[in-house]
């Protein structure tokens, strides 16, 4: 179920937005391919390969019952590594959805000339409106203080307005 009002618009955002991402991630078991505090992008599963054990033809019987059980058991290991893989991708692609379908405008167009991979997008997104330096901190404070301010404002005109003018 799409979260539909979950939006990352500002850096007030941040804090639930990546909150609900991760922990949709942690339960697709992706999180570690995408977390934005890793330094470098985690590698992907690559894609199983079919395995391949060919039978001579001139061999005994003992021998090739023992190559079809090999075969048999790699053909097993493959289709283990396949779902697992098929498990990976199918959360990986929904978290990529979640993270676009959860985007401002603004923030989607910020992401939209970089690479389609949710961890890069995590760590621009999280550069942008993560609180991650002083500096972020003290903007996101002033923030609050102005957010403050004008409804202590608003709240003083709807009371002068009300019959408290002298």
């Amino acid at each position: 179920m799409l979260l539909q009002w979950l939006k990352l618009r500002t850096s007030k955002d941040w804090d639930l937005w990546i909150s609900i991402v991760r922990g949709k991630a942690t339960a697709y078991d992706v999180w570690h391919l995408i977390d934005p505090s890793n330094p470098t992008k985690p590698a992907m599963l690559p894609e199983p390969e079919v395995p391949k054990l060919t039978i001579p033809e001139n061999i005994d019987k003992a021998t090739k019952a023992n190559l079809l059980v090999d075969r048999e058991l790699l053909m097993l290991d493959y289709k283990i590594d396949c779902m697992e893989w098929e498990r990976q991708h199918d959360g990986f692609t929904k978290i990529f959805d979640l993270i676009f379908n959860t985007l401002s405008a603004d923030n989607l167009l910020y992401i939209s000339n970089m690479e389609f991979h949710p961890w890069d997008i995590l760590r621009a997104l999280q550069q942008k409106l993560g609180p991650l330096d002083y500096a972020r901190a003290l903007e996101l404070e002033r923030e609050r203080e102005l957010e403050n301010f004008q409804l202590a404002r608003k709240c003083n005109e709807a009371t002068l307005d009300a019959g408290g003018r002298t």
